[in-house]
Parts: structure tokens; C-alpha cells; sequence
């Protein structure tokens, strides 16, 4: 691949190894995750001691978008060249969720001794969830309470042969973020999946809290519009952060130029992986036309380019796009 900006040429520039990767994840964190996490850039095994289940995740991410609701994720960073990478990855993920699953507490007291033990993350948290609880343990505690505990997997290239494998494991399917490295002769640039795209823009703009979503918005052109959500009743090749899914219960779609409006919805009956893409397909329950809601006329940046959320309720009162986020 080659990329031109402002006339200078960059060409893909492949990592050397895992630990190359993994500097460029622990030293772009904030870039790539956003500002309201915390990488958390330390080594040590979890899993059932008892056992030869025990494993080193590559770090851990502490997410506070939702500053009520912060969720710990284990990281796992990957090269797609690296040989038997598919037996590989079935092990870690296997023995991840292991850990999350039969030792929660050493799990916890672990990530609580890191931060114990490195005051400026301790620091960090407090600075985000401060509002919500009395101080980074009291948020630690509640991410293992209400088992909000995650796996993001970091690859240079996302492959269906990868996808396959991730979703033999449903309902703890690990999230995935393709990072390439471009180069010319004096700078790098990344390109990146957005981690949990769409989601925090929504906290932003509407003032509301994360977890009031309830619905999806998905721009769609004319001919898949009409073949796919109108006949058959469903969409897919939607890229959907797995946190947000057990709260998604309506989809409504913006009909790009010339209609450039929301003119339908859908109550969701299922979402379901979609072949070995990593993306999703939703399957509709039922679906309603209802009175245009007509983008923003002299407006720039309000037409969805990819999926966006808000809720239910915001939409059936709208006129014009801007109400809805």
C-alpha cells in the first residue's frame, strides 16, 4: 500500500517484531484508545494456579468513556505473519478468558497492586471516574462486580482466518484494532481502527450518558438500502464495538444524496458476526417509515460516514439531524 499526503509519499513500513508493535501501541496509547483510558504497560501472569493455564497478557487498558461504567481490557498484540498465529491466538484468548472466569479476585488484586504501586496511574484513574466513586480501587472493585472485563486484540493486518478464530468464542469475543505503520524518509503515520467508534462522540454531543444507548444509525446508499434493509430485512458489514451490543434494540438508517434523511427504523431481532469479516450483521424484527428527519441544510460534518448511536427517544422527536447527537 502507498499513501500521499500533501504530495509526500509514504509506503507501508512492517514491524519488525511484536515488541516493535508493542512500542508503537504503548507509545501512541492515548492516539489509538483515546483519552479517556489508560494503558496499563506491565507484564504479569494471570490464570488458575493449579493449572498450566497461566499466561502474560501484553498489558491492560483501563476504559473510563463511560466514567460510571470503566471496563478493563487485556491486551494481546499479534503479528499476522507470525507462524501458527492461529493456534496461538485460540490458546491466549482461551487462557484469558480462564483467568477472567476462575480467578476474577487474583485477577483484581493484581491490577489493584499495579496501581498501588504506580502513583501517576492511580492518579489517572481517579482523575476520570472521581464523580462516580471514591478512588481507583472502589473503580477497579466495580469493573470485577459487575464483570466488565474485556479482551482487544492489536494486529497489523486483520484477516478472516483471524475473525474465524475470534468468533468461536461469542459472547467474549475479543474486539480487534488493525494498526499499519506508514514511512517515508523523515516521518511515520498509523492508520487504525477507532476503538469503540462512535460511542464516546455520542457522551460529547448530546450530554447523556453512555449507557442510555439504544440505537444505531447507518448510512446507506440508495441500491443496498432498497435490496437489503427494505427486502430482506437486515443489514450487515457493520463494524460494532462488542460492549455496546447487549443495549442496541433499534437501528435507523440515514439514506445518503439526494435524500441525505433518516426516513426508516427497524426494532433489532438479532446481531450475529457477519461471515469472517469482524463486522456485524443485524437482523431486523420489525420495521416503520416514519416522518423524515432531513439533514441539516448549510451544515457541514453532521451526514454519518459510518455507524453512529444515539436513542430511541431522541429520534421520534427530531426534525433535522442535529437533534439526534
Amino acid at each position: 500500500m502507498i499513501i500521499y499526503i500533501n504530495e509526500k509519499r509514504f509506503l507501508e513500513d512492517y514491524y519488525e517484531n511484536e515488541a516493535d508493535l508493542e512500542k508503537v501501541v504503548v507509545t501512541n496509547s492515548k492516539k489509538i484508545f483515546g483519552e479517556k483510558t489508560i494503558y496499563i504497560d506491565v507484564k504479569k501472569k494471570i490464570g488458575k494456579k493449579s493449572t498450566r493455564l497461566k499466561t502474560i497478557p501484553d498489558g491492560y487498558l483501563i476504559n473510563c468513556v463511560n466514567p460510571d461504567k470503566p471496563e478493563l481490557y487485556i491486551i494481546e498484540n499479534e503479528l499476522s505473519d507470525k507462524p501458527n498465529l492461529n493456534d496461538h491466538i485460540t490458546v491466549q484468548i482461551g487462557r484469558f478468558i480462564s483467568a477472567i472466569r476462575t480467578e476474577p479476585m487474583e485477577l483484581q488484586s493484581m491490577i489493584v497492586d499495579i496501581i498501588e504501586n504506580h502513583p501517576e496511574l492511580r492518579q489517572e484513574i481517579e482523575n476520570l471516574v472521581i464523580k462516580n466513586f471514591r478512588n481507583a480501587e472502589q473503580a477497579i472493585s466495580n469493573i470485577f462486580k459487575e464483570n466488565r472485563i474485556r479482551i482487544l486484540v492489536i494486529i497489523d493486518s486483520e484477516t478472516s482466518d483471524l475473525n474465524k478464530i475470534l468468533d468461536i468464542f461469542s459472547s467474549l469475543r475479543p474486539e480487534v484494532i488493525e494498526l499499519k505503520r506508514f514511512r517515508n524518509e523523515n516521518d511515520s503515520i498509523y492508520i487504525f481502527t477507532e476503538f469503540q467508534e462512535g460511542i464516546e462522540d455520542f457522551s460529547k454531543e448530546t450530554k447523556k450518558d453512555i449507557d442510555q444507548i439504544d440505537t444505531i444509525i447507518c448510512p446507506a446508499r440508495e441500491e443496498g438500502f432498497k435490496e437489503v434493509f427494505i427486502r430482506e430485512n437486515r443489514w450487515y458489514a457493520v463494524r460494532i464495538s462488542s460492549s455496546i451490543i447487549p443495549q442496541l434494540k433499534y437501528i435507523a438508517m440515514f439514506e445518503t444524496a439526494p435524500v441525505s434523511s433518516i426516513r426508516w427504523i427497524g426494532e433489532i431481532k438479532e446481531i450475529k458476526p457477519y461471515k469472517d469479516t469482524g463486522k456485524y450483521e443485524i437482523v431486523l424484527e420489525h420495521k416503520e417509515e416514519i416522518t423524515p428527519i432531513k439533514l441539516d441544510s448549510g451544515v457541514k460534518g453532521l451526514a454519518p460516514q459510518s455507524p453512529r448511536y444515539s436513542t430511541i427517544d431522541l429520534i421520534k422527536k427530531a426534525k433535522k439531524i442535529s437533534e439526534i447527537w
